[in-house]
């Protein structure tokens, strides 16, 4: 075993996950490997446990809760105050921005259709040539089991004919 598959199945043996072939093979190679053992030994030293969730404290979070929570007040207060209540309001139009994320999704979705028209294009265009290409060859597959009859002479004249083409339908 080398020492960087030795290094990858330690993490194995400390946390007892190894199988016992492999658990074996690495055993060996630390009683030979110096580096490998040296370093078996360092990360078992190292805690198990996880680091402390807050690194700032519980102080620094109850005083971000009483900044925020005024902050909120204060917004809410504001608001009450700039509306009055005594006259109806006209009911506001919703203010709709299209946003560069439905572009987007906008765009993505015409590419995708694009892509399938194209696709279900050429899937029908090949079922045409391959159509086409079963008749051609229907048609030879019948041709070459005509018999051919080739005359030897042409009536009324003296011309004989060779015959030395293949048959009919043949490659």
């Amino acid at each position: 075993m080398d020492c960087r598959t030795a290094e990858d199945l330690m993490a194995g043996l400390i946390d007892n996950e190894l199988s016992p072939g492999h658990q074996a093979l690495l055993e060996e190679h630390l009683q030979h490997c110096h580096a490998c053992s040296g370093l078996l030994e360092q990360l078992s030293e190292q805690p198990l446990s996880p680091p402390p969730m807050s690194p700032m404290g519980d102080d620094f979070w109850s005083k971000m809760d009483g900044v925020l929570s005024a902050a909120i007040d204060d917004e809410l207060e504001g608001a009450a105050q700039d509306t009055p209540e005594a006259e109806p309001s006209a009911p506001k139009k919703p203010s709709w921005r299209p946003s560069l994320a439905l572009f987007f999704y906008a765009a993505t979705l015409m590419f995708a259709l694009g892509w399938g028209l194209y696709n279900h294009q050429q899937l029908q265009l090949s079922q045409q040539e391959t159509a086409m290409l079963q008749n051609i060859l229907e048609r030879e597959r019948r041709l070459s089991v005509q018999p051919v009859t080739i005359p030897a002479a042409l009536p009324g004249s003296g011309y004989t004919f060779a015959n030395n083409t293949p048959s009919r339908g043949t490659f």
